[in-house]
């Protein structure tokens, strides 16, 4: 399965969206529900990046491994992912 990682402000501010895409060179579309799964809660942001492939260092201070995971997740926004799908239900 491919995905992307995207974000819109106006949209889902503050947020993470995590789009199921046909192939390698597919533009998201985010308004899809069925193919789009939002992460809005920044406990979440670690294993979303982890998911996609992030060394995310596990420490004592949460807040640091969000950082971390944001960081990560903003440098690889709408970069293309093939992931293992079954860990992942879209279109619920």
């Amino acid at each position: 399965m491919f995905v992307t990682i995207e974000t819109d402000q106006k949209y889902a501010p503050c947020s993470y969206l995590l789009c199921q895409v046909a192939d390698q060179n597919a533009i998201a579309d985010i308004y899809d529900d069925d193919n789009t799964i939002l992460y809005q809660t920044d406990w979440d942001f670690p294993g979303l990046a982890r998911l996609l492939g992030a060394e995310i260092e596990d420490t004592d201070d949460p807040s640091e491994e969000i950082r971390q995971a944001t960081d990560w997740l903003d440098e690889h926004e709408s970069e293309v992912f093939e992931i293992d799908g079954d860990c992942l239900e879209f279109g619920i």
